[in-house]
């Protein structure tokens, strides 16, 4: 059903976007803009990647420096 679909915004940060991953326990969020409508989908192994990629590593979350997900880690749909 749609309403159990977990959104997030396109600007949220990595870190964001694992905190809502693990809240919810899901493995992947819809990004959904300010009009409702679906620009992507969001894996926590895409996260991952993208972390190990930019060499964020596991001090992404604790920084406090919580940068937006780059246009290109999204799955488009």
């Amino acid at each position: 059903p749609a309403e159990r679909v977990v959104t997030i915004a396109p600007e949220a940060s990595a870190a964001d976007a694992l905190d809502e991953l693990a809240r919810r326990n899901v493995d992947q969020l819809a990004v959904v803009d300010r009009d409702g409508v679906l620009v992507g989908l969001l894996r926590r192994r895409d996260i991952v990647q993208w972390l190990s990629l930019r060499g964020g590593g596991e001090d992404e979350p604790r920084s406090g420096h919580r940068r937006p997900l780059s246009r290109s880690s999204l799955r488009e749909v």
